[in-house]
């Protein structure tokens, strides 16, 4: 086994997605394809974001599977500094765009 170094340690962030968030908010007979892709889309506006802002690699951004605190009818993206190991949990309304919810979590 070898043990890598990931480069958003030391002073990075790791952004993560809860798909599960864009799920449970497109309904009970949601189409769940559609919202897995609504998931990945946002977290490609993350990683567009972070690069164009110049933080990237050092800044990642990853989709999940449930993250276990989500509120309903909401969409949760937690924030994990590893420079100072801290992790915020943002709850955003659901009705934002992936554009939307990546430039508020970013601000």
């Amino acid at each position: 086994m070898q043990k890598l170094d990931a480069k958003w340690e030391n002073g990075g962030c790791l952004y993560m997605v809860c798909s599960r968030c864009f799920e449970r908010v497109s309904g009970p007979d949601g189409d769940t394809q559609a919202a897995a892709a609504k998931a990945q889309t946002c977290r490609m506006f993350l990683k567009t974001s972070l690069a164009q802002k110049g933080l990237a690699p050092h800044h990642r951004a990853i989709s999940t599977s449930c993250l276990g605190i989500c509120p309903e009818n909401e969409i949760v993206v937690a924030r994990i500094n590893t420079k100072t190991m801290t992790t915020e949990c943002l709850s955003l309304p659901q009705d934002l765009s992936p554009e939307e919810i990546a430039e508020q979590v970013l601000s």
